[in-house]
Protein backbone atom coordinates (compact mmCIF):
# COMPACT_ATOMS: atom_id res chain seq x y z
CA UNK A 1 0.00 0.00 0.00
CA UNK A 2 1.23 3.34 -0.72
CA UNK A 3 2.82 4.70 2.72
CA UNK A 4 1.14 8.34 2.07
CA UNK A 5 -2.52 6.69 1.89
CA UNK A 6 -1.97 4.55 4.89
CA UNK A 7 -0.83 7.83 6.99
CA UNK A 8 -3.88 9.56 5.07
CA UNK A 9 -5.52 6.51 6.92
CA UNK A 10 -4.75 6.23 10.06
CA UNK A 11 -4.89 10.47 10.81
CA UNK A 12 -8.49 10.09 9.57
CA UNK A 13 -9.26 7.38 11.94
CA UNK A 14 -7.56 9.93 14.59
CA UNK A 15 -9.77 12.42 13.95
CA UNK A 16 -12.64 10.59 14.40
CA UNK A 17 -11.39 8.98 17.27
CA UNK A 18 -11.03 12.62 18.48
CA UNK A 19 -14.04 14.23 17.32
CA UNK A 20 -16.42 11.86 18.55
CA UNK A 21 -14.74 10.63 22.13
CA UNK A 22 -13.69 13.77 23.97
CA UNK A 23 -14.93 16.12 20.83
CA UNK A 24 -18.40 15.67 20.92
CA UNK A 25 -18.70 15.13 25.14
CA UNK A 26 -17.11 18.18 25.39
CA UNK A 27 -18.89 20.67 22.75
CA UNK A 28 -15.27 20.40 20.88
CA UNK A 29 -13.59 22.46 23.89
CA UNK A 30 -10.68 21.60 25.69
CA UNK A 31 -10.88 24.13 28.46
CA UNK A 32 -14.11 24.34 30.88
CA UNK A 33 -15.33 26.12 33.36
CA UNK A 34 -16.27 23.44 35.54
CA UNK A 35 -16.12 19.51 35.65
CA UNK A 36 -17.91 18.81 32.07
CA UNK A 37 -18.95 15.68 30.91
CA UNK A 38 -18.68 14.19 34.42
CA UNK A 39 -21.65 11.50 34.55
CA UNK A 40 -21.35 9.73 37.37
CA UNK A 41 -19.39 9.85 41.09
CA UNK A 42 -16.44 7.84 40.25
CA UNK A 43 -15.57 10.26 37.50
CA UNK A 44 -15.57 12.97 40.64
CA UNK A 45 -13.23 10.47 42.46
CA UNK A 46 -10.65 10.55 40.37
CA UNK A 47 -10.35 14.31 39.39
CA UNK A 48 -10.73 15.03 43.09
CA UNK A 49 -7.48 13.00 43.90
CA UNK A 50 -5.90 14.38 40.61
CA UNK A 51 -6.46 18.21 42.26
CA UNK A 52 -5.36 16.80 45.76
CA UNK A 53 -2.01 15.75 44.90
CA UNK A 54 -1.47 18.64 42.76
CA UNK A 55 -2.84 20.95 45.89
CA UNK A 56 -0.78 18.75 48.53
CA UNK A 57 2.57 18.28 46.35
CA UNK A 58 2.76 14.68 46.22
CA UNK A 59 0.96 11.33 47.32
CA UNK A 60 2.28 10.05 50.28
CA UNK A 61 -1.07 10.43 51.98
CA UNK A 62 -4.69 10.18 50.70
CA UNK A 63 -5.95 14.31 51.04
CA UNK A 64 -8.37 14.91 54.55
CA UNK A 65 -11.18 15.82 52.51
CA UNK A 66 -11.23 12.39 50.87
CA UNK A 67 -11.12 9.89 53.65
CA UNK A 68 -13.17 11.11 56.07
CA UNK A 69 -11.33 14.12 57.58
CA UNK A 70 -8.00 11.55 58.20
CA UNK A 71 -4.47 13.21 58.22
CA UNK A 72 -2.41 9.71 58.33
CA UNK A 73 -4.32 7.55 55.45
CA UNK A 74 -1.82 6.25 52.79
CA UNK A 75 -1.95 6.95 49.18
CA UNK A 76 -4.25 3.92 48.28
CA UNK A 77 -4.91 3.86 44.62
CA UNK A 78 -2.39 3.19 41.55
CA UNK A 79 -1.06 6.58 41.56
CA UNK A 80 -0.28 6.88 37.20
CA UNK A 81 -3.21 8.34 35.84
CA UNK A 82 -3.23 10.91 38.51
CA UNK A 83 0.46 12.47 37.94
CA UNK A 84 -0.33 12.00 34.47
CA UNK A 85 -3.35 14.24 34.72
CA UNK A 86 -1.11 16.63 37.40
CA UNK A 87 1.70 16.63 34.91
CA UNK A 88 -0.54 17.23 31.87
CA UNK A 89 -2.10 20.04 34.00
CA UNK A 90 0.89 21.58 34.86
CA UNK A 91 2.54 21.40 30.95
CA UNK A 92 -0.90 22.44 29.60
CA UNK A 93 -2.78 25.18 31.88
CA UNK A 94 -5.60 23.00 31.92
CA UNK A 95 -7.33 22.08 35.44
CA UNK A 96 -7.13 18.70 36.45
CA UNK A 97 -10.82 18.03 36.02
CA UNK A 98 -9.80 18.40 32.15
CA UNK A 99 -6.41 17.18 32.41
CA UNK A 100 -6.95 13.97 34.36
CA UNK A 101 -10.17 12.99 31.56
CA UNK A 102 -8.52 14.11 28.74
CA UNK A 103 -5.39 11.65 29.55
CA UNK A 104 -7.90 8.93 29.22
CA UNK A 105 -8.97 9.66 25.49
CA UNK A 106 -5.22 9.91 24.41
CA UNK A 107 -3.81 6.82 26.27
CA UNK A 108 -7.34 4.81 24.26
CA UNK A 109 -6.15 6.50 21.05
CA UNK A 110 -2.89 4.97 21.80
CA UNK A 111 -3.95 1.74 22.89
CA UNK A 112 -5.46 1.73 19.65
CA UNK A 113 -2.72 2.46 17.14
CA UNK A 114 -0.92 -0.31 19.04
CA UNK A 115 -3.03 -2.82 18.42
CA UNK A 116 -3.15 -1.49 14.66
CA UNK A 117 0.86 -1.79 14.81
CA UNK A 118 0.45 -5.26 16.89
CA UNK A 119 -1.55 -6.52 14.18
CA UNK A 120 0.26 -5.30 11.18
CA UNK A 121 3.52 -7.69 11.79
CA UNK A 122 1.39 -10.37 10.88
CA UNK A 123 -1.97 -8.90 8.08
CA UNK A 124 -1.67 -6.68 5.19
CA UNK A 125 -4.89 -5.04 6.20
CA UNK A 126 -4.47 -3.90 9.94
CA UNK A 127 -5.70 -0.60 8.63
CA UNK A 128 -9.24 -2.59 9.24
CA UNK A 129 -8.77 -2.47 12.94
CA UNK A 130 -9.17 1.32 13.38
CA UNK A 131 -12.82 1.38 13.05
CA UNK A 132 -13.86 -1.31 15.40
CA UNK A 133 -11.71 0.63 18.01
CA UNK A 134 -14.46 3.55 17.64
CA UNK A 135 -16.59 1.16 18.82
CA UNK A 136 -15.10 2.43 22.26
CA UNK A 137 -17.50 5.20 22.07
CA UNK A 138 -20.72 2.67 21.80
CA UNK A 139 -22.93 2.86 24.29
CA UNK A 140 -21.20 0.84 27.67
CA UNK A 141 -17.86 0.78 26.53
CA UNK A 142 -18.46 4.75 26.38
CA UNK A 143 -19.37 4.23 30.19
CA UNK A 144 -16.06 3.79 30.69
CA UNK A 145 -15.19 7.41 30.04
CA UNK A 146 -18.42 9.25 30.84
CA UNK A 147 -18.99 7.05 34.18
CA UNK A 148 -15.58 7.09 35.64
CA UNK A 149 -13.33 3.51 34.57
CA UNK A 150 -10.81 5.87 34.23
CA UNK A 151 -7.62 3.83 35.75
CA UNK A 152 -8.79 0.84 34.08
CA UNK A 153 -8.51 2.17 30.74
CA UNK A 154 -5.52 3.56 31.24
CA UNK A 155 -4.56 0.22 32.62
CA UNK A 156 -5.41 -1.72 29.63
CA UNK A 157 -3.45 1.02 27.36
CA UNK A 158 -0.49 -0.49 28.97
CA UNK A 159 -1.28 -3.73 29.24
CA UNK A 160 -1.48 -3.78 25.32
CA UNK A 161 2.10 -2.52 25.21
CA UNK A 162 2.81 -4.99 27.54
CA UNK A 163 1.41 -7.86 25.04
CA UNK A 164 3.00 -5.90 21.84
CA UNK A 165 6.13 -6.43 23.71
CA UNK A 166 5.57 -10.20 24.68
CA UNK A 167 4.49 -11.24 21.31
CA UNK A 168 7.97 -9.60 19.73
CA UNK A 169 10.05 -10.26 22.16
CA UNK A 170 11.13 -7.40 22.96
CA UNK A 171 13.94 -6.49 25.38
CA UNK A 172 13.53 -6.88 29.00
CA UNK A 173 13.19 -3.32 30.33
CA UNK A 174 10.46 -2.49 28.01
CA UNK A 175 8.11 -5.88 29.00
CA UNK A 176 9.09 -4.77 32.65
CA UNK A 177 8.41 -1.15 32.37
CA UNK A 178 4.99 -2.18 30.88
CA UNK A 179 3.82 -4.57 33.56
CA UNK A 180 5.02 -2.23 36.05
CA UNK A 181 2.75 0.71 34.29
CA UNK A 182 -0.15 -1.58 34.54
CA UNK A 183 0.21 -2.32 38.42
CA UNK A 184 0.72 1.12 39.14
CA UNK A 185 -1.95 2.29 36.98
CA UNK A 186 -5.17 -0.12 37.94
CA UNK A 187 -3.74 -3.11 39.41
CA UNK A 188 -6.47 -5.93 39.01
CA UNK A 189 -5.10 -5.65 34.89
CA UNK A 190 -1.99 -7.48 36.31
CA UNK A 191 -3.69 -10.83 37.01
CA UNK A 192 -4.80 -10.65 33.34
CA UNK A 193 -1.70 -9.76 31.49
CA UNK A 194 -0.03 -12.45 34.13
CA UNK A 195 -2.06 -14.97 32.74
CA UNK A 196 -1.88 -14.15 29.26
CA UNK A 197 2.38 -14.17 29.50
CA UNK A 198 2.25 -17.55 32.03
CA UNK A 199 0.09 -19.26 28.95
CA UNK A 200 2.12 -17.64 26.40
CA UNK A 201 5.27 -19.05 27.87
CA UNK A 202 3.58 -22.55 28.52
CA UNK A 203 2.64 -22.70 24.94
CA UNK A 204 6.30 -21.90 24.15
CA UNK A 205 7.61 -24.75 25.97
CA UNK A 206 4.79 -26.68 24.05
CA UNK A 207 6.16 -26.20 21.09
CA UNK A 208 10.33 -25.81 22.36
CA UNK A 209 11.09 -22.03 21.23
CA UNK A 210 11.45 -20.70 24.63
CA UNK A 211 14.71 -21.19 25.64
CA UNK A 212 17.50 -20.69 28.18
CA UNK A 213 18.01 -16.75 27.28
CA UNK A 214 13.98 -16.27 27.10
CA UNK A 215 14.00 -17.55 30.81
CA UNK A 216 16.71 -14.83 31.50
CA UNK A 217 14.83 -12.37 30.05
CA UNK A 218 11.64 -13.19 31.82
CA UNK A 219 13.24 -13.44 35.01
CA UNK A 220 15.12 -10.16 34.60
CA UNK A 221 11.81 -8.72 33.58
CA UNK A 222 9.81 -9.95 36.74
CA UNK A 223 13.42 -8.38 39.00
CA UNK A 224 12.51 -4.61 37.27
CA UNK A 225 8.54 -5.46 37.47
CA UNK A 226 9.09 -5.62 41.29
CA UNK A 227 11.95 -3.20 41.78
CA UNK A 228 9.73 -0.43 40.08
CA UNK A 229 6.28 -1.18 41.54
CA UNK A 230 7.49 -2.83 45.14
CA UNK A 231 6.82 0.20 46.79
CA UNK A 232 3.05 0.22 45.99
CA UNK A 233 2.67 -3.57 45.73
CA UNK A 234 2.99 -3.29 50.02
CA UNK A 235 0.28 -0.78 50.09
CA UNK A 236 -1.66 -2.72 47.61
CA UNK A 237 -1.07 -6.09 49.46
CA UNK A 238 -1.82 -4.42 53.19
CA UNK A 239 -5.24 -2.18 51.48
CA UNK A 240 -6.89 -3.69 48.74
CA UNK A 241 -5.88 -7.23 48.75
CA UNK A 242 -6.48 -7.36 52.79
CA UNK A 243 -9.98 -6.06 52.29
CA UNK A 244 -10.67 -7.59 49.24
CA UNK A 245 -9.59 -10.64 48.89
CA UNK A 246 -10.34 -12.85 46.04
CA UNK A 247 -13.62 -14.62 46.96
CA UNK A 248 -15.58 -17.26 44.04
CA UNK A 249 -18.71 -15.53 42.78
CA UNK A 250 -21.05 -15.07 40.03
CA UNK A 251 -22.22 -11.44 39.28
CA UNK A 252 -24.32 -10.31 36.66
CA UNK A 253 -24.95 -6.90 37.50
CA UNK A 254 -22.67 -4.13 37.96
CA UNK A 255 -24.78 -2.28 40.15
CA UNK A 256 -26.83 0.06 37.27
CA UNK A 257 -23.18 0.87 35.57
CA UNK A 258 -24.10 -0.35 31.97
CA UNK A 259 -22.29 -3.48 30.74
CA UNK A 260 -20.78 -4.02 27.66
CA UNK A 261 -22.78 -7.88 26.74
CA UNK A 262 -20.78 -9.62 23.46
CA UNK A 263 -24.05 -9.53 21.58
CA UNK A 264 -24.02 -5.76 21.27
CA UNK A 265 -21.63 -6.62 18.61
CA UNK A 266 -24.49 -7.78 16.45
CA UNK A 267 -23.34 -9.35 13.05
CA UNK A 268 -19.88 -8.16 14.13
CA UNK A 269 -19.59 -11.32 16.10
CA UNK A 270 -19.29 -13.59 13.35
CA UNK A 271 -16.63 -11.35 11.83
CA UNK A 272 -14.66 -11.83 15.28
CA UNK A 273 -15.50 -15.35 15.32
CA UNK A 274 -13.93 -16.13 11.98
CA UNK A 275 -10.85 -13.74 12.48
CA UNK A 276 -10.20 -15.32 15.92
CA UNK A 277 -10.79 -18.95 14.15
CA UNK A 278 -8.34 -17.90 11.42
CA UNK A 279 -5.61 -16.46 13.86
CA UNK A 280 -5.62 -19.96 15.50
CA UNK A 281 -5.47 -21.44 12.30
CA UNK A 282 -2.04 -20.12 10.82
CA UNK A 283 0.75 -21.09 12.87
CA UNK A 284 2.57 -17.36 13.04
CA UNK A 285 -0.98 -15.62 14.63
CA UNK A 286 -1.51 -18.43 17.45
CA UNK A 287 0.06 -16.43 19.94
CA UNK A 288 -1.95 -12.91 18.95
CA UNK A 289 -4.88 -15.49 19.12
CA UNK A 290 -4.36 -16.59 22.32
CA UNK A 291 -4.07 -13.25 23.71
CA UNK A 292 -7.43 -12.25 21.97
CA UNK A 293 -8.82 -15.19 23.23
CA UNK A 294 -7.88 -15.08 26.78
CA UNK A 295 -8.93 -11.24 26.97
CA UNK A 296 -12.78 -12.53 25.58
CA UNK A 297 -13.04 -15.23 28.36
CA UNK A 298 -11.70 -12.92 30.66
CA UNK A 299 -14.29 -10.73 30.06
CA UNK A 300 -16.57 -13.12 31.32
CA UNK A 301 -14.79 -13.80 34.67
CA UNK A 302 -17.67 -12.33 36.57
CA UNK A 303 -19.30 -15.45 36.27
CA UNK A 304 -15.82 -16.99 38.38
CA UNK A 305 -15.05 -13.87 40.45
CA UNK A 306 -13.97 -11.03 38.91
CA UNK A 307 -17.02 -9.13 39.07
CA UNK A 308 -16.46 -5.49 38.05
CA UNK A 309 -12.67 -6.06 36.80
CA UNK A 310 -14.18 -8.29 34.32
CA UNK A 311 -17.01 -5.54 33.45
CA UNK A 312 -14.10 -2.78 32.94
CA UNK A 313 -12.22 -5.56 30.47
CA UNK A 314 -15.48 -5.96 28.78
CA UNK A 315 -15.15 -2.02 27.89
CA UNK A 316 -12.08 -2.75 25.74
CA UNK A 317 -13.26 -5.63 23.79
CA UNK A 318 -13.71 -3.29 20.94
CA UNK A 319 -9.97 -3.08 20.66
CA UNK A 320 -9.45 -6.60 21.76
CA UNK A 321 -11.91 -8.20 19.45
CA UNK A 322 -11.04 -5.64 16.86
CA UNK A 323 -8.26 -7.08 15.87
CA UNK A 324 -10.25 -10.34 15.12
CA UNK A 325 -12.79 -8.78 13.66
CA UNK A 326 -9.99 -7.17 11.39
CA UNK A 327 -8.65 -10.13 10.17
CA UNK A 328 -12.17 -12.23 9.78
CA UNK A 329 -12.63 -9.32 7.21
CA UNK A 330 -9.13 -9.37 5.84
CA UNK A 331 -9.84 -12.92 5.03
CA UNK A 332 -13.14 -12.23 2.56
CA UNK A 333 -10.65 -9.44 1.21
CA UNK A 334 -7.78 -11.38 0.36
CA UNK A 335 -10.23 -14.22 -1.16
CA UNK A 336 -10.98 -11.49 -4.10
CA UNK A 337 -7.39 -10.81 -3.75
CA UNK A 338 -8.36 -7.12 -2.91
CA UNK A 339 -5.52 -4.68 -3.31
CA UNK A 340 -4.72 -3.16 -0.24
CA UNK A 341 -5.40 0.59 -1.11
CA UNK A 342 -9.33 -0.63 -1.44
CA UNK A 343 -8.62 -2.09 2.16
CA UNK A 344 -8.04 1.10 3.53
CA UNK A 345 -11.40 2.98 1.58
CA UNK A 346 -13.20 -0.05 3.17
CA UNK A 347 -11.45 1.05 6.31
CA UNK A 348 -13.04 4.93 5.95
CA UNK A 349 -16.54 3.69 5.04
CA UNK A 350 -16.48 0.97 8.10
CA UNK A 351 -15.55 4.09 10.19
CA UNK A 352 -17.90 6.45 8.75
CA UNK A 353 -20.45 3.90 9.17
CA UNK A 354 -20.16 3.13 12.91
CA UNK A 355 -19.78 6.68 13.45
CA UNK A 356 -22.62 8.06 11.68
CA UNK A 357 -25.03 4.40 11.85
CA UNK A 358 -25.89 2.61 9.48
CA UNK A 359 -28.08 -0.89 9.64
CA UNK A 360 -27.48 -3.91 11.76
CA UNK A 361 -24.47 -2.26 13.32
CA UNK A 362 -23.20 -0.92 16.49
CA UNK A 363 -22.96 2.93 16.34
CA UNK A 364 -20.75 5.16 18.18
CA UNK A 365 -22.98 6.92 20.96
CA UNK A 366 -22.95 10.62 20.67
CA UNK A 367 -23.11 12.33 24.26
CA UNK A 368 -22.78 15.98 24.65
CA UNK A 369 -23.52 16.89 28.02
CA UNK A 370 -22.42 18.98 31.07
CA UNK A 371 -23.32 16.32 33.37
CA UNK A 372 -23.66 16.12 37.00
CA UNK A 373 -21.76 19.50 37.43
CA UNK A 374 -22.92 23.03 36.75
CA UNK A 375 -20.79 26.53 36.89
CA UNK A 376 -23.38 27.49 39.80
CA UNK A 377 -22.47 24.40 42.20
CA UNK A 378 -18.65 24.55 40.75
CA UNK A 379 -18.95 28.38 42.25
CA UNK A 380 -20.29 27.14 45.81
CA UNK A 381 -17.28 24.51 46.06
CA UNK A 382 -15.03 27.00 44.83
CA UNK A 383 -15.85 29.09 47.78
CA UNK A 384 -16.15 26.20 49.81
CA UNK A 385 -12.67 25.52 49.54
CA UNK A 386 -11.18 28.54 50.85
CA UNK A 387 -13.24 28.44 54.30
CA UNK A 388 -10.86 27.19 57.53
CA UNK A 389 -10.79 24.11 58.38
CA UNK A 390 -14.49 22.72 60.54
CA UNK A 391 -17.37 20.48 60.18
CA UNK A 392 -19.31 21.06 57.22
CA UNK A 393 -23.33 19.42 56.98
CA UNK A 394 -24.89 19.48 53.43
CA UNK A 395 -28.44 19.12 52.98
CA UNK A 396 -30.26 17.56 50.33
CA UNK A 397 -28.98 18.77 46.92
CA UNK A 398 -29.79 17.31 43.34
CA UNK A 399 -26.63 16.58 42.66
CA UNK A 400 -24.97 15.32 46.29
CA UNK A 401 -26.35 11.44 45.40
CA UNK A 402 -23.04 11.00 43.26
CA UNK A 403 -21.08 11.99 46.83
CA UNK A 404 -17.92 12.28 45.54
CA UNK A 405 -18.78 15.51 44.17
CA UNK A 406 -18.48 16.97 47.87
CA UNK A 407 -14.84 16.43 48.14
CA UNK A 408 -14.14 18.87 45.98
CA UNK A 409 -15.38 21.39 49.34
CA UNK A 410 -11.89 20.19 50.57
CA UNK A 411 -13.56 19.67 54.00
CA UNK A 412 -14.60 16.37 55.06
CA UNK A 413 -18.22 16.05 54.00
CA UNK A 414 -20.81 15.14 56.36
CA UNK A 415 -24.32 14.35 54.13
CA UNK A 416 -27.62 14.15 55.69
CA UNK A 417 -29.25 11.08 54.57
CA UNK A 418 -32.05 10.89 51.98
CA UNK A 419 -34.48 8.60 53.81
CA UNK A 420 -34.53 10.52 57.04
CA UNK A 421 -34.73 13.75 54.85
CA UNK A 422 -37.68 12.48 52.88
CA UNK A 423 -39.27 11.67 55.99
CA UNK A 424 -38.85 14.64 57.59
CA UNK A 425 -40.11 16.51 54.87
CA UNK A 426 -42.51 14.58 54.43
CA UNK A 427 -43.78 15.32 58.30
CA UNK A 428 -43.15 19.00 57.93
CA UNK A 429 -40.97 19.04 60.98
CA UNK A 430 -37.32 20.57 61.01
CA UNK A 431 -35.31 18.83 63.67
CA UNK A 432 -32.32 19.13 65.26
CA UNK A 433 -30.79 16.08 64.28
CA UNK A 434 -30.55 14.54 61.70
CA UNK A 435 -29.40 10.94 60.21
CA UNK A 436 -26.08 12.02 58.61
CA UNK A 437 -23.09 9.94 57.36
CA UNK A 438 -19.19 11.12 57.14
CA UNK A 439 -18.24 10.30 53.73
CA UNK A 440 -14.87 9.36 52.56
CA UNK A 441 -13.23 7.14 49.75
CA UNK A 442 -12.26 3.55 51.83
CA UNK A 443 -13.26 1.32 49.13
CA UNK A 444 -12.74 -1.83 51.45
CA UNK A 445 -9.40 -0.39 52.77
CA UNK A 446 -10.73 0.52 56.27
CA UNK A 447 -9.08 3.89 55.72
CA UNK A 448 -6.05 2.32 56.28
CA UNK A 449 -2.64 4.08 57.72
CA UNK A 450 0.72 2.78 57.81
CA UNK A 451 2.99 1.89 61.25
CA UNK A 452 5.53 0.84 59.52
CA UNK A 453 7.15 -0.84 55.81
CA UNK A 454 5.00 -4.07 56.47
CA UNK A 455 2.65 -3.13 59.44
CA UNK A 456 -0.68 -1.14 58.69
CA UNK A 457 -4.01 -0.02 60.77
CA UNK A 458 -7.25 0.32 60.11
CA UNK A 459 -9.16 3.28 61.25
CA UNK A 460 -12.46 2.23 60.06
CA UNK A 461 -11.73 -0.83 62.37
CA UNK A 462 -11.02 0.68 65.35
CA UNK A 463 -14.09 3.19 66.14
CA UNK A 464 -17.72 1.74 66.46
CA UNK A 465 -19.54 0.82 63.58
CA UNK A 466 -21.75 3.71 63.72
CA UNK A 467 -18.89 6.45 64.11
CA UNK A 468 -19.61 7.45 60.17
CA UNK A 469 -23.17 6.76 60.13
CA UNK A 470 -25.36 8.04 63.26
CA UNK A 471 -27.75 10.83 64.47
CA UNK A 472 -26.13 14.27 64.69
CA UNK A 473 -26.78 18.08 65.95
CA UNK A 474 -27.40 20.36 62.80
CA UNK A 475 -25.54 22.91 66.09
CA UNK A 476 -22.60 21.09 65.82
CA UNK A 477 -21.60 22.33 62.49
CA UNK A 478 -19.27 24.90 61.81
CA UNK A 479 -20.73 25.13 57.99
CA UNK A 480 -24.15 24.27 56.64
CA UNK A 481 -24.97 24.03 52.96
CA UNK A 482 -28.95 24.53 51.54
CA UNK A 483 -29.30 23.66 48.21
CA UNK A 484 -31.88 26.48 47.40
CA UNK A 485 -33.09 24.77 43.87
CA UNK A 486 -34.14 21.35 43.41
CA UNK A 487 -35.87 19.51 40.24
CA UNK A 488 -38.37 18.53 43.37
CA UNK A 489 -39.31 22.30 44.57
CA UNK A 490 -40.28 20.95 47.88
CA UNK A 491 -36.60 20.23 48.84
CA UNK A 492 -35.86 23.65 47.59
CA UNK A 493 -38.30 25.03 50.02
CA UNK A 494 -37.39 22.81 52.99
CA UNK A 495 -34.09 23.98 53.05
CA UNK A 496 -34.87 27.55 52.62
CA UNK A 497 -36.67 27.13 55.59
CA UNK A 498 -34.05 25.33 57.91
CA UNK A 499 -31.87 28.16 56.76
CA UNK A 500 -34.67 31.02 57.65
CA UNK A 501 -34.34 29.03 61.25
CA UNK A 502 -30.87 28.79 61.74
CA UNK A 503 -30.69 32.19 60.51
CA UNK A 504 -32.84 33.81 64.01
CA UNK A 505 -29.73 32.59 65.97
CA UNK A 506 -26.94 35.66 66.13
CA UNK A 507 -23.91 33.87 65.93
CA UNK A 508 -25.38 32.10 62.35
CA UNK A 509 -24.77 34.35 59.61
CA UNK A 510 -24.86 33.34 55.68
CA UNK A 511 -20.72 32.66 54.52
CA UNK A 512 -22.03 32.51 50.77
CA UNK A 513 -24.79 32.85 48.69
CA UNK A 514 -25.44 31.99 44.89
CA UNK A 515 -27.91 31.14 42.76
CA UNK A 516 -28.34 27.54 44.00
CA UNK A 517 -26.93 27.10 47.38
CA UNK A 518 -26.85 29.05 51.12
CA UNK A 519 -23.92 28.14 53.00
CA UNK A 520 -24.29 29.44 56.57
CA UNK A 521 -21.26 29.36 59.14
CA UNK A 522 -21.99 28.78 62.33
CA UNK A 523 -19.47 30.55 65.03
CA UNK A 524 -20.71 29.07 68.10
CA UNK A 525 -20.82 25.10 67.34
CA UNK A 526 -22.83 23.00 69.73
CA UNK A 527 -24.92 26.17 71.10
CA UNK A 528 -28.92 25.74 70.75
CA UNK A 529 -29.64 26.71 67.30
CA UNK A 530 -33.18 25.04 66.76
CA UNK A 531 -35.60 23.31 69.54
CA UNK A 532 -35.27 19.36 69.00
CA UNK A 533 -38.38 19.07 66.45
CA UNK A 534 -40.59 22.41 65.09
CA UNK A 535 -43.48 21.97 62.53
CA UNK A 536 -43.41 23.76 59.81
CA UNK A 537 -46.54 23.18 57.87
CA UNK A 538 -49.17 25.88 57.13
Amino acid sequence: MNLRAEETVVAFFVFLFLFFGAGTLWQHELQHDFPYGYLASDTFQHQVRAESIKVMGDYQYEAPWIVAGYTDNVGFYPPVLYHLGVALSYGSGLETYDSAYLIVFLFALLASLAAYQLLKRWSGHALLILPFCLLLFAAASYAGFTWGSWPSLVSQAFLLLFAWSVLTKQKFWITGIALSAVALTHTSEVIFAAAFWGTLILYRLWKKEFKKEDWIEAIKTGVLFLLVSFWYLIIFYFTWAKAQPYQFSVVTDWGGTPVVPLGSFGVLLALMLLGLLLLFWKRDTRELGLFVLLMLVFGFGNLFGFDQRAFQLRQFWPVYLGIAAAVGLGFFLSLVRTPKLVSAGIAVLLALAFAFGAPFLPAVQKISSPGIMNPYHWALFQELKEFPDGKMLFFYGDIYGQNAVLRNSQHAPYLVLQQDYVAAVQNATVKRAYSTRLLGDNHGVYYAYRNGFFDFGYRALEVPKDEYHKMMDVCSFDYIVLDTVSSQPVFAQYNKIIAQLLLKNSWIQPAFTNEVAVVLRNSNPGAECLPEEVYVGS
